[in-house]
């Protein structure tokens, strides 16, 4: 609808009495003074006179942002977020249906200039040398973010701590900390020391009991926001992480808690992330120094105007990457935060290479390293006996990157939908005729597109990449289905591709596997007890304890010989593909 100035005026001051265009910067801009000023019904107030007019949001966005693009460029962000307070805020059922209708129109009214804002930013983290996509994700008290994950958690996995005496001590002590050094000890030493303050009245009775600044060795006004909001907490009914993700996603409710003392709107964002809301994000200055040098945009000076419109783009580039918010949230907080810290290892990589010890000193050192800190005791994974060749290859190309649960679990679907079972009795390899073969395997699920394969047999839609990669059920298909053009249909087979160049060259072109680590463990799944999985976990572990940058290569070359080294000292076989997994172990029980 085009509509000149003055109609466009005349139209606002008949609707509104004579104060259209104020009206309408006290619902849309809100970084003026109109939109922080009005009270909440005031504006529900507007914005219902708006939508019971009968214009529609085009009318209402483009005419607005035709008279104020050139000096509030920010509010295309912060329409969206506007639009969504007041619709929860608004008693009307006529005019809340009618918003949804208009936040559901917006992506196609807004600026072209958001978009580009997205665009940008997605551009940056594409070529951002080392931004990687982790999963702010916990299981049994993981700290946010501390497993990483290419993909969408499973509905099967925890979500929180399932501990509000830790929450509670985490989102307080949290504001302006550092969260490594000083916040995250702190918290895991509490829930550790303390297991059954796994509700607010348990948290209660123990630092009603116990000195909290002492048990937190911690000094300062924190310690009496932790004890008031617990106190609040118990006050409205909240006793657990679930009670207050429900209770949170109430507006009423999150305007009562901000009225505690030092309880501001990030602290509340913060709490809702910990209750497992994977919508919620975190607004704080590592996401602000990305979004201003990555992109084009400039922050509004007002607290709460910057943290909507920043929420907004976060969202939208999100959305575009197919992941969900608080995943991509801690990506950024991961990124920027150990900027110096990677900017250091790179500058010192030149000279660690240079000086690389001699190998044969560091795998003598690597085996004393391994003998003193891995349990040799702890019994290999079920998956390295896994009763069906294709179950290998989901194994394989979902494993890399995740959490080894999600993995389980879309293991466990697959086998389920192909009637198999998924484990065979020993270490040997079973019969021929007890086996699903590939081409079996391919039939079963013939016919199906990729979309359909992840919604229905796998269960899950991780990527290869968060960038351009393709859904993990596609790759899984494509790897079966190079193994069927080699023959290789039982366990027995594997043998017939290994080291033949052109079958992998074949694999690592499937998107997502041109590292190669899939098709390596991929073998060692299928039984070859001579490689190692050169991921993340185990290229860490080297790079800690040895304090060098090894390549995959060397990698595989120390540990392969390390392992035989370790045998002889403890005087038991230790395959390399056995190390590696102890190894592996030992990294995810310190995550």
């Amino acid at each position: 609808m085009n509509i000149t100035k003055p109609d466009y005026k005349d139209n606002l001051n008949r609707i509104f009495e004579g104060k259209g265009p104020t009206n309408l910067r006290m619902v849309f801009d809100t970084e003026s003074g109109y939109w922080l000023n009005a009270s909440v019904d005031k504006k529900v107030k507007i914005i219902e006179k708006m939508v019971l007019s009968g214009y529609p949001i085009s009318y209402w966005v483009s005419e607005y942002i035709n008279q104020y693009q050139s000096t509030h460029a920010h509010i295309l962000p912060s329409i969206p977020k506007a639009i969504q307070i007041l619709s929860d805020y608004s008693g009307h059922p006529i005019v809340k249906k009618q918003l949804e209708d208009w936040l559901a129109n917006l992506p196609e009214v807004l600026d072209t200039k958001f978009t580009r804002l997205t665009k940008e930013i997605l551009n940056s983290i594409s070529d951002l040398k080392g931004f990687e996509i982790k999963e702010a994700f916990q299981e049994n008290y993981f700290p946010i973010g501390s497993v990483v994950d290419l993909g969408e958690i499973t509905p099967l996995q925890p979500l929180t701590r399932q501990h509000m005496g830790a929450t509670i001590i985490d989102a307080i002590l949290s504001a302006g900390s550092p969260y490594e050094r000083a916040v995250r000890p702190r918290v895991e030493k509490f829930r550790l020391d303390f297991p059954k303050a796994q509700t607010t009245s348990e948290f209660l009775q123990i630092i009603m009991r116990d000195d909290l600044a002492h048990l937190l060795n911690w000094k300062g006004i924190k310690i009496e926001r932790i004890i008031t909001l617990s106190r609040f907490l118990k006050e409205m009914g909240v006793e657990t992480e679930a009670d207050l993700k429900m209770w949170l996603s109430i507006p009423k409710n999150q305007d009562e808690i901000k009225k505690l003392k030092g309880i501001k709107d990030g602290i509340v964002s913060y709490l809702r992330v910990l209750c497992g809301d994977s919508e919620m994000t975190v607004i704080n200055t590592h996401t602000l120094d990305f979004l201003r040098k990555y992109s084009s945009w400039k922050p509004p000076q007002d607290e709460t105007i910057r943290r909507i419109a920043s929420e907004a783009i976060i969202e939208s580039v999100a959305k575009s990457l197919g992941i969900n918010v608080m995943t991509l949230d801690y990506s950024i907080w991961y990124f920027m935060s150990n900027k110096k810290d990677r900017t250091n290892t790179q500058q010192s990589n030149k000279t660690q290479l240079q000086n690389k010890p001699d190998m044969n000193s560091a795998t003598h050192t690597l085996a004393d390293i391994c003998i003193k800190k891995l349990n040799f005791d702890e019994e290999i994974g079920q998956e390295f006996h896994y009763a069906h060749l294709p179950l290998c290859v989901v194994d394989a190309v979902f494993s890399i990157g995740v959490r080894y649960e999600s993995v389980k679990n879309v293991v466990k679907n697959v086998a389920a939908k192909s009637h198999s079972v998924i484990y065979r009795e020993d270490k040997a390899l079973p019969p021929l005729a007890s086996q699903m073969t590939t081409t079996a395997f391919l039939e079963l699920f013939r016919g199906l597109s990729a979309q359909e394969l992840a919604e229905s047999v796998f269960l899950n839609q991780q990527r290869t990449s968060s960038t351009n990669g393709i859904l993990k059920a596609d790759a899984t298909m494509q790897f079966l289905k190079i193994l069927q053009k080699y023959q290789v249909e039982y366990l027995q087979d594997v043998e017939k591709i290994r080291d033949r160049s052109g079958f992998e060259k074949e694999i690592t072109a499937i998107k997502g596997q041109s590292s190669g680590i899939s098709l390596k463990y991929f073998y060692m799944l299928t039984g070859n007890d001579d490689l190692i999985k050169p991921d993340r976990m185990i290229m860490r572990f080297l790079r800690e304890n040895l304090n060098t940058e090894f390549t995959q290569d060397e990698a595989q070359e120390i540990l392969h010989e390390a392992a035989k080294l370790i045998s002889g000292k403890l005087n038991r076989e230790v395959t390399t593909m056995y190390l590696d997994h102890y190894i592996w172990l030992y990294q995810r029980s310190r995550a």
